[in-house]
């Protein structure tokens, strides 16, 4: 496991070069590895919100999966209770996350 600088997502693209290389060296298929990306959708402690279309690329581009968990997010955007995630894969062209984790 490694973490990333918090919604950094240059930092988390280094990282993920780095392992990509460790696959090349290692001879390893890096599309037929089971690795994720685990991030919040509104993070608790400052109120971020996460940078998910650069996360989603960074997911099509390393063949990761990921993993959001949105229950501090769920209905705080507006009156309407529409998560983060539904809300910026409505205005992108990205897909989404495999695993999306709420709590109400």
């Amino acid at each position: 496991m490694q973490t990333y600088k918090h919604n950094d997502t240059d930092d988390l693209l280094a990282i993920m070069t780095s392992i990509a290389q460790d696959d090349v060296r290692k001879k390893r298929d890096a599309s037929q590895q089971r690795r994720f990306i685990v991030t919040e959708g509104l993070f608790r402690n400052t109120g971020e919100i996460c940078n998910l279309p650069g996360v989603l690329a960074l997911k099509e581009k390393f063949f990761y999966r990921v993993i959001m968990d949105e229950s501090m997010s769920f209905g705080v955007r507006n009156s309407i209770t529409i998560p983060l995630l539904c809300r910026q894969i409505i205005t992108s062209s990205r897909k989404s996350c495999d695993v999306t984790s709420y709590s109400i």
